[in-house]
């Protein structure tokens, strides 16, 4: 059995380096990990900034993510997730969207519109929520009076909020 180790030597003297790369000319500048770690986005685990159950109804209501969206690292992911006819969140169906801590610098209304899908091709929910930098207020077509729980506007909610 034969093993293809290179023993770089200097001088007579065993070298040790400290990266692979440094024993290739042309790659002196390649970057390290602790490079890319600098320069790559880390999605960040932390706790919620806040968790509930909300259509994202009523126009003028809202809620307040514990963390403004400019102060987070990148952004916020909004989480939704499918709603039951008994009125609790599903566990299942799970949407993630970004909004970018840019968002907070748009002018107008920060109007934002979602799309979630449930499992059948016939349900396809829209919401459109007003996200500002403290504050995400809903809108009156979110949450139909003629709709039930777990059925049309009311089949999704808003179940948590993350920094990323």
């Amino acid at each position: 059995m034969t093993t293809d180790i290179v023993q770089l030597k200097e001088k007579g003297k065993p070298i040790y380096l400290k990266t692979h790369t440094a024993a290739i000319d042309g790659l002196e500048s390649y970057p390290t990990k602790v490079d890319t770690d600098k320069m790559y986005q880390k999605i960040t685990k932390k706790e919620p900034l806040w968790t509930g159950g909300w259509y994202g109804a009523a126009a003028g209501n809202g809620q307040v993510p514990s963390k403004p969206l400019s102060q987070c690292q990148n952004g916020w992911i909004l989480q939704w997730q499918e709603y039951t006819k008994e009125g609790t969140l599903n566990g299942a169906c799970y949407h993630f969207f970004v909004i970018p801590k840019q968002h907070a610098q748009n002018s107008g209304s920060g109007g934002v519109i979602f799309l979630l899908h449930g499992y059948n091709a016939n349900s396809l929910v829209r919401k459109y929520l007003y996200v500002k930098d403290t504050k995400i207020t809903g809108n009156d077509i979110n949450a139909s009076s003629s709709d039930t729980a777990g059925s049309g506007s009311k089949m999704f909610a808003l179940s948590a909020i993350y920094e990323y």
